[in-house]
């Protein structure tokens, strides 16, 4: 059965194409742009209209764990789906850190499978090593022609420099990019949260930034050496932010991403030892914070990812030292972005629609006539209540269910 869209006075927010910054009507049939104008009428469309209606490239997030295979109870390629298109997102980069962990072309092409027809595309993530150990390198290549876009061992940082070097080295012969996650393991071991004064107050193991400066010296050291792309995951600190600043001065091939929840929060918020602002990397300091923002605005952090891990009440309501790091963030990573207020609205989708494709090397959708729709559509103006028991995703671990936010998704097409 066909679908008719029409979208009425969407301002078109699609930085670097030739419609950015118009405003007009949309027509799509058929999963195609087929018109474009000031005024577009059609009696069997089905209409998206909103006050301060606005459209872009489909979000793309680099950094999201879906727990499928082997922690179902946790998130499902369905329910990880259903909430990253309720937040705007059409492609989402799947973390391998599943059971078994995706370090081979069988673990690839399930994915890809069993997430055919979901309301967001689903790219799985390859491991660089076998079981995430940081010892033997995975079978990169036969994953990568069975679709893996990118290699990463996702929070687990590769800590032996001879391993990511010939990661870096053969993955670069077929185009793969290799996202790495930067925290030194002695250093950070044990840690419950930023190292500072307000883990001193609250009789906390703390992390210093350090433990992830230390290590992302390092990695872009070898990439240096290797002369290859390298992507920076995760950034929180505000040496981490100058050290890839300085990396692109001298013109290294790094991109690097921060997660919403670092643009947001800081430390202040674990004073009331809430597990949902137990996150890896930690939330740190209002400095920090800062400048990661100022990185965002100034294109030394490339992405804004979500960083979405959900976890179940076993693993997040009890002691705080026994909790698992994590937020559930898909479905309100936009509206964490929104109440940062420091982002335009083009400056958002470049961060959450550009840059991640051109990380990956996938083609950023146009919107455009006769060019597939692959489409968010939001309101920044507009307020919601992220209603626990509508969440689509299974995660329970969220510090905003039932509070009222602003910035709404109203749809995607993809």
């Amino acid at each position: 059965m066909s679908t008719t869209i029409l979208i009425k006075r969407a301002r078109i927010v699609a930085p670097g194409q030739s419609n950015n910054g118009k405003t007009s009507d949309i027509l799509i049939e058929n999963g195609i742009i087929t018109k474009m104008a000031d005024s577009i009428t059609h009696d069997q469309a089905i209409v998206y209209q909103s006050p301060e209606l606005m459209v872009a490239p489909g979000f793309m997030d680099l950094h999201a764990h879906l727990s499928d295979p082997g922690f179902e109870y946790k998130e499902t390629l369905e329910s990880g789906a259903a909430a990253a298109a309720a937040g705007g997102y059409t492609a989402v980069l799947a973390m391998p850190d599943n059971n078994p962990v995706t370090h081979s072309k069988s673990q690839v092409e399930y994915i890809i499978k069993r997430s055919a027809g979901l309301p967001a595309k689903i790219y799985p993530a390859g491991a660089v090593t076998v079981k995430l150990e940081g010892k033997e390198l995975a079978e990169m290549y036969d994953m990568h022609q069975a679709g893996a876009i990118a290699f990463t061992d996702a929070d687990h940082p590769i800590a032996h420099a001879g391993v990511l070097l010939r990661a870096l080295q053969y993955s670069s012969n077929f185009g793969a990019r290799i996202h790495v996650r930067c925290e030194d393991p002695q250093l950070a071991y044990g840690g419950q949260m930023n190292e500072g004064v307000n883990s001193t107050k609250l009789g906390l193991k703390g992390i210093p930034a350090v433990a992830e400066e230390v290590m992302l010296a390092h990695h872009l050291a070898i990439a240096e050496y290797a002369q290859t792309p390298i992507h920076i995951m995760a950034v929180s600190s505000a040496g981490s932010v100058e050290l890839v600043r300085n990396a692109k001065k001298k013109g290294l091939p790094v991109t690097a991403a921060v997660h919403a929840s670092h643009l947001l929060y800081t430390d202040d918020q674990l004073t009331e030892f809430d597990t949902n602002f137990k996150l890896s990397p930690p939330l740190r300091t209002q400095h920090d914070r800062d400048a990661l923002i100022a990185g965002v605005l100034d294109g030394t952090i490339d992405c804004i990812t979500s960083g979405h891990r959900p976890e179940d009440t076993e693993c997040k309501v009890l002691e705080f030292d026994l909790a698992t790091p994590g937020m559930n963030t898909l479905e309100t990573n936009f509206s964490m972005l929104c109440a940062v207020g420091k982002f335009n609205a083009e400056q958002l989708v470049n961060a959450l629609a550009v840059q991640p494709r051109k990380v990956t090397g996938i083609q950023v959708p146009q919107i455009e006539v006769g060019h597939a729709a692959e489409i968010t559509m939001f309101d920044c103006t507009q307020k919601w209540i992220y209603k626990k028991d509508q969440a689509k995703s299974k995660g329970m671990n969220s510090p905003l269910f039932n509070q009222e936010l602003q910035g709404v998704i109203l749809g995607t097409i993809c």
